[in-house]
């Protein structure tokens, strides 16, 4: 989204579960518990348009143990360091 309404954006920081909302240019990255999905997708439709480049990533067991195998200290990965898995570095 090229330019958000700052009032979709507070609207999305403040859905039940969402732990983040991080802007980049015209991305957008939305943190928090898997059913934030449709929570978000709700606020986009209610606001339109709906962006055509819409993705949704949900971390698997996988992308977990890679975090915890990665050399970068546990800080770098904020959505790893909430996991209770034991391990890694």
């Amino acid at each position: 989204m090229p330019d958000p309404p700052a009032l979709l954006l507070d609207q999305v920081r403040r859905l039940d579960g969402v732990r983040e909302v991080e802007r980049d240019g015209a991305r957008i990255t939305v943190r928090g518990h898997r059913r934030i999905i449709a929570y978000v997708s709700v606020a986009l439709v209610r606001w339109e348009p709906v962006p055509a480049d819409l993705s949704v990533h949900v971390p698997t067991l996988e992308d977990a143990l890679l975090g915890l195998l990665d050399e970068r200290p546990a800080t770098d990965t904020p959505a790893l360091a909430e996991m209770n898995l034991v391990g890694g570095q």
